[in-house]
């Protein structure tokens, strides 16, 4: 999680997702081109080899409809309601037809339930997943199913992760970055789109991402660079799929491009490529998900990032890969120039890898195993963390702090989590992006004030916001476009409460 990353999961059978996040023909990811393209079921006669049978019906004809989804009025299912077997068109089946007690007489689930399983096991109240607001939840009584579990700052707007699987933006929406169907600013969160069982996010300079549980990733927002992989430079106000992106489980975005990583450890990355931080071996831009050169070393990628024009991964040892812009030594190898294919960071000065990675404007960020802080590339502004305003070429160690638990890298300041909760953050400071108290224009590792307990942080270009263990979120810095969420655009040198829509 930096100025302009994120991370997350998901497999492929879209019979359950609501039909307004199945592709129409308006839509421009091809549905009618006879190819399957992510969220697509199918395409035409193209089924996918699929049949009734192995969409677990007893027999009968799948057709495929205009909108790429399954249709399967004409298969058959011999299960009924009640015989203890979750049957594709029951939502549940826990063996009766009782009712109130989470799966109805219908097979449906109960409001304010969840139920898995065959047969299906239903769980009422806080825990279950699913924030039930009619029953008295909300992010202060049930912060496990109605709280924020990933927030992402982007250039001057926010978006939040909820507990239930929704997304939530504020902030800057003149590109549509914010999903709402609008291009107005929001100075508190609203919700993007009608996505539900989400799992990671990331938001870019104008641009945010999410992925599913099921793998897929969705992209909205500006468009100019193909940064929303969706097979154009339309850019859109809605959720678009990301095509050639399957199996999803680590997000993140840069200014003017996108990255993620896979259930089997490959990379992929599109959008702009003006200097290589698409990691395909050229400088052209893709508008689809394209497969990061495993040749270059990077055998296996399990977290990535990306940054202004460069992106980063870490491999399955703890080595750390980088690509792209390396003007200011942005990838660590101990030069300035620039490379369209993964290189490794340079270990020679004590580094030793890392496990937590965050890549910013022009500099990147890291999490050693120990839980120690090491910073790379532009040093302007002291933002390394290293005392001094030099860039670096090869990682640093961030002065002052250790037993560090998140890190993330913005424009011109850095922020880390320690154990225990404490918050601090390094680098310009005059839009109040450090949380001191102040406005230095430069400074070295300060503790955020009025903040404790925090679990996850990070860095926009000119603000910042924390998770804190008890659900809630909180920000600060620049607030001239509503990117702190507090309802107001009066910007901020210690944090404030994000409004909260639960």
């Amino acid at each position: 999680m930096g100025l302009f990353v994120g991370s997350v999961m998901l497999a492929a059978c879209v019979y359950d997702w609501p039909v307004s996040r199945i592709p129409t023909d308006s839509q421009p990811n091809g549905c009618g081109n006879g190819t399957i393209e992510p969220p697509e079921d199918c395409d035409g006669e193209n089924l996918a080899e699929q049949t009734c049978a192995t969409l677990g019906y007893e027999g009968g004809t799948l057709f495929c409809a205009s909108n790429c989804a399954f249709d399967t009025s004409e298969c058959v299912s011999n299960s009924v309601c009640g015989d203890s077997i979750v049957a594709p068109d029951e939502e549940c089946d826990d063996g009766n037809l009782s009712e109130n007690d989470g799966c109805d007489a219908e097979c449906d689930i109960d409001v304010g339930w969840s139920c898995e399983g065959d047969p299906s096991v239903c769980i009422e109240g806080c825990g279950n997943g699913v924030c039930y607001l009619a029953g008295g939840e909300d992010h202060l009584t049930c912060p496990d199913d109605c709280g924020w579990i990933q927030i992402a700052a982007g250039e001057a707007h926010t978006c939040g992760l909820k507990a239930d699987g929704t997304v939530w933006c504020w902030g800057d929406n003149a590109a549509g970055q914010l999903g709402d169907a609008t291009n107005e600013p929001r100075l508190a969160p609203v919700r993007v789109g009608d996505l539900t069982d989400l799992v990671a996010i990331a938001t870019g300079s104008h641009h945010s991402c999410a992925i599913g549980d099921k793998g897929h990733g969705w992209c909205w927002g500006d468009n100019a660079s193909g940064q929303l992989g969706s097979g154009s430079i339309i850019p859109s106000n809605v959720p678009v799929a990301v095509v050639g992106l399957g199996h999803a489980e680590t997000l993140a975005t840069g200014a003017n491009h996108t990255c993620a990583t896979t259930t089997s450890g490959e990379a992929y990355c599109w959008g702009d490529n003006t200097s290589g931080q698409l990691g395909d071996g050229s400088t052209t831009g893709q508008q689809v998900a394209t497969r990061v050169v495993v040749g270059a070393g990077l055998t296996t990628a399990m977290q990535i990032a990306a940054g202004g024009q460069h992106s980063c991964a870490v491999r399955e040892d703890d080595t750390v890969w980088c690509w792209g812009d390396n003007g200011h030594g942005q990838l660590g190898d101990g030069t300035t120039d620039e490379s369209p294919l993964p290189i490794a960071v340079d270990v020679s000065g004590g580094y030793p890898g890392g496990s937590i990675l965050s890549a910013g404007l022009s500099h990147t960020c890291s999490r050693d195993s120990s839980g120690l802080a090491w910073c790379w590339g532009e040093g302007t502004s002291r933002r390394l963390g290293n005392g001094f305003t030099a860039d670096a070429q090869s990682p640093s160690l961030v002065n002052d702090i250790d037993a560090v638990i998140d890190i993330a890298a913005g424009g011109m300041h850095s922020c880390a989590v320690v154990i225990g909760g404490e918050a601090w953050c390094w680098g310009r400071g005059a839009e109040g992006q450090l949380g001191s108290g102040t406005s230095p224009m430069g400074a070295e590792p300060v503790v955020v004030v009025d903040a404790s307990a925090v679990h996850t942080i990070t860095a926009g270009t000119a603000h910042s916001c924390v998770i804190i263990t008890d659900g809630t979120a909180w920000c600060w810095g620049a607030n001239d476009e509503g990117q702190l969420g507090d309802t107001t655009s009066l910007s901020t040198e210690a944090p404030v409460l994000v409004d909260d829509p639960y």
